[in-house]
């Protein structure tokens, strides 16, 4: 790899990937890597603090992309609270149509009661191409 890698608006070159596999092994914890990334590579915000939710980003990505084996998370989505999808009622209320002005006209409304909330939550989990991954 001689071109630097981009991740969360920093370039990472394979100097840096080294240093980053380096902590890995030193450091248990995703957040203490996070941490020691920042200072090593000098990874700081304007007003002086580290930019440690970027490097905790850029960690992610870069894990994914097979760059660096990250330690695996110790606690699960980081509110406490276990995230349960149930499987939607019933099917969507329409067909997929053959063209978008089959769709029209759109209406949003507001997600208002608990009820309404849990069955778009249930809906984007079982339906949206980015969940369930």
């Amino acid at each position: 790899m001689s071109e630097a890698l981009r991740y969360c608006g920093r370039d990472f070159s394979q100097a840096d990937l080294e240093v980053i596999s380096d902590l890995i092994a030193v450091y248990p914890t995703r957040q203490a890597i996070a941490d020691a990334v920042c200072e090593a590579l000098g990874w700081y915000r304007l007003d002086g603090r580290k930019k440690d939710m970027s490097a905790r980003v850029a960690l992610l990505r870069m894990d994914r992309d097979g760059l660096i084996t990250l330690p695996k998370p110790l606690h699960g989505n980081g509110n406490g609270r276990i995230t349960r999808y149930a499987e939607p009622i019933v099917e969507l209320p329409f067909a997929y149509p053959e063209s978008l002005d089959d769709l029209c006209p759109i209406k949003f409304a507001i997600a208002d009661t608990k009820a309404q909330k849990q069955r778009w939550r249930n809906l984007i989990a079982s339906y949206h191409y980015l969940c369930r991954c």
